[in-house]
């Protein structure tokens, strides 16, 4: 049984998860202490931070710009933003959204909900197939993108050599 994602079902998530995430949080300050559970949580925010600067602005636009034309956003796009996603969810303060931030951070868990949401996406919105020959991006240790292109280098032979052979 899957549970439907409406408005609904949204809006009760967004209200439950920092009631959980309290719940959860406490939990892990009794076994850990308040130390170790404060350092934690600072580096997991400078960490989100970190992620969502150097992969954010760039990635959102392009699911924007994708989605815009009526494409699946392509796989590059798709994990830029789910990366994304990961640094925001490391941004949250709280051990919960820390532990949902982490299968997204691992490239084959990563590829796996990319797979997903592109079905699920199809099957809802009837989008095209993004094309696989479309320039695709990543981003750079600048945190701008860099183009990722493929070359094949074809020679011809020379005028002269195939007038011989004839």
């Amino acid at each position: 049984m899957s549970i439907p994602l409406n408005r609904q079902t949204v809006i009760i998530l967004i209200i439950l998860l920092p009631v959980v995430e309290v719940f959860v949080s406490l939990e892990c300050v009794t076994l850990i202490g308040w130390p170790v559970a404060l350092a934690w949580t600072a580096l997991a925010l400078v960490g989100g931070l970190a992620v969502v600067r150097l992969a954010g602005a760039n990635a959102l636009r392009r699911l924007s710009t994708q989605l815009h034309q009526g494409q699946l956003p392509g796989r590059d796009t798709l994990h830029d933003v789910l990366i994304v996603l990961a640094g925001l969810l490391l941004a949250c303060p709280g051990f919960l959204t820390d532990l949902l931030a982490l299968p997204l951070l691992i490239s084959p868990a990563r590829l796996a909900l990319a797979r997903f949401i592109t079905r699920k996406l199809k099957a809802r919105t009837g989008l095209a197939e993004h094309t696989p020959d479309e320039t695709a991006y990543t981003i750079g240790p600048d945190g701008k993108p860099v183009r990722d292109i493929e070359v094949e280098v074809k020679t011809d032979p020379p005028q002269e050599q195939e007038a011989e052979h004839h």
